[in-house]
């Protein structure tokens, strides 16, 4: 996360890092894998995932949103898939 400045906090607060990954682990529409060194169990790798289902409204057709992040010391991706109309659209950036 050093690499990625704009995005990350630099020493992020321990207590909320975790308080943050309880709340998405208690989360039904979160999926959160870990990649681990077969040397030992440090987690070197995750990536979190979400869905959101969005009812239609007088304003917009109902949409499901996939968001996934993901972070391996060596590069962080941030990914949006949203359908509308059966139509998948995608987006991702990586650093």
């Amino acid at each position: 996360m050093r690499h990625r400045p704009d995005w990350f906090v630099a020493q992020p607060c321990e207590e909320e890092v975790k308080a943050d990954f309880e709340a998405a682990l208690s989360d039904p529409r979160v999926s959160v894998l870990v990649t681990e060194l077969p040397s030992g169990p440090a987690v070197v790798g995750y990536a979190l995932v979400r869905v959101v289902k969005r009812d239609s409204s007088t304003e917009a057709h109902a949409r499901s949103t996939v968001t996934s992040e993901s972070q391996n010391g060596a590069s962080v991706c941030m990914t949006s898939t949203i359908t509308v109309h059966g139509q998948p659209e995608q987006r991702t950036e990586c650093t």
